[in-house]
């Protein structure tokens, strides 16, 4: 469900970088600047979190290995 939602505001970064952009008129520095770490922070954070699930489904508790 996280990785549903970091993907949708990956795809919301881009459509305010397209909106802010100078392609669409004066630039709106503030609204790209916010978009562009948006676009950077999201497939970051949807990495790690499938890294997270990944992790946790190899480790259970019966593989554990008895403390020396």
């Amino acid at each position: 469900m996280l990785r549903a939602a970091a993907g949708m505001v990956f795809v919301g970064a881009l459509i305010m970088l397209v909106w802010a952009s100078p392609l669409m008129g004066e630039p709106m520095w503030p609204h790209m600047l916010f978009a562009g770490v948006m676009s950077v922070w999201a497939p970051m954070h949807y990495w790690l979190l499938r890294r997270h699930d990944r992790v946790q489904r190899s480790v259970s508790p019966t593989t554990e290995e008895p403390a020396p």
